[in-house]
């Protein structure tokens, strides 16, 4: 019997939950009985947790769930093999694969709280140092644990993001209108305000949409946007799947202007509904993007401008090849591969 670390169903979905809700639906799919998902008792995704048949274990949650609970009930259980699907993972258990999907706390641990900081510092070391593998989402982020953590290299191996196939079941076309889109959390490694910075450079009848989930420090940002573009510039909040499709397919262009990412989904996700995507000059971009994407400097508003209109004013032909180009840049990516992987990952070590 094979256990997975269902805590990711208490939280948010953002790329990291998506990872793991896509890779556990096919795991049981394809495992049936041989696989038990557990979860601490506050699950947010009730719909996704029967899907799974998962057991809820303990009366606690978050980190004392996964620290203390889930331990303990493990080696009740003979000391399973354990599957850890977003980023955390009982230190003190051995039995483990981990997945660490970025190193950003350790390569701008600034965007962080100390207490965020000390926290992972501490414990992410100690996840991967005692597990018998390590799951990463590019080669950008297999890179940086070698580099930062001195991993050795055969210990890591990389399982990608792929478009989830709820998001893109209408592909239908859609008449564009005339904002570009964002679509992430509101933290500093996004670069939102680069974005908001070129707004002052696009034409007045652009308009910006930001959707996902409100950082604290972002009102005051909000705030200080100049009274001359704040009307074109509209927070969503989190939306679910369905109105995202449709922003994704009526959008003139996707905007990315990240700073550090290990993946980076949405522009993915733009791209399968044939939405082209500005993106950051990053080296995780060019190796997941390749040549299917604008790049341009994140540091320069003026330069994410300058690249929002080159999409603009493209000819019908121009737009549609670079649609093509992201077409077939998704299609290289699959959450039933990523699956196979994982689970000869299991079988391996099981």
């Amino acid at each position: 019997m094979i256990f997975v670390n269902a805590r990711f169903l208490t939280q948010k979905i953002t790329g990291v939950q998506r990872f793991a809700i896509e890779i556990s639906i096919r795991l049981k799919n394809s495992l049936k009985d041989e696989i038990q998902f557990v979860a601490p008792k506050n699950i947010l995704h009730e719909e996704i947790a029967q899907k799974l048949n998962v057991s809820i274990v303990g009366k606690t949650r978050g980190h004392q769930w996964e620290q203390v609970t889930l331990p303990l009930y493990l080696k009740k259980q003979k000391s399973p093999l354990l599957l850890n699907l977003c980023n955390t993972a009982p230190i003190n258990y051995s039995n483990n694969i981990v997945t660490v999907h970025d190193l950003a706390f350790l390569a701008h641990p600034k965007w962080f709280s100390w207490k965020f900081r000390l926290f992972y510092k501490f414990l992410i070391p100690k996840i991967i140092d005692h597990a018998k593998k390590v799951i990463t989402v590019s080669q950008f982020s297999k890179d940086e644990i070698i580099k930062r953590l001195s991993t050795p290299e055969n210990k890591i191996s990389i399982v990608h993001n792929a478009v989830s196939d709820n998001l893109i079941e209408s592909k239908k076309c859609s008449s564009k209108s005339n904002f570009i889109l964002f679509v992430g959390s509101q933290d500093p490694r996004k670069n939102i305000q680069s974005i908001i910075q070129a707004m002052k450079y696009l034409p007045p009848e652009i308009h910006l949409k930001l959707v996902g989930g409100k950082a604290d420090s972002f009102n005051e940002q909000l705030n200080e946007i100049p009274k001359e573009i704040r009307h074109r510039i509209h927070l969503t909040g989190y939306l679910p799947d369905k109105e995202l499709n449709r922003l994704y397919k009526d959008a003139n262009a996707f905007v990315y202007p990240s700073h550090y990412e290990g993946f980076g989904l949405p522009p993915l996700e733009a791209q399968a509904l044939s939405c082209p995507v500005v993106v950051s000059d990053i080296p995780v971009f060019r190796e997941i993007l390749k040549d299917s994407a604008t790049y341009c400097n994140q540091n320069d508003p003026s330069d994410i401008a300058n690249k929002i209109n080159l999409i603009c004013n493209q000819t019908g032909e121009e737009r549609n090849s670079m649609i093509e180009k992201g077409r077939r840049n998704v299609e290289r990516f699959s959450w039933g591969e990523s699956a196979a992987i994982i689970e000869k990952i299991i079988t391996h070590y099981c």
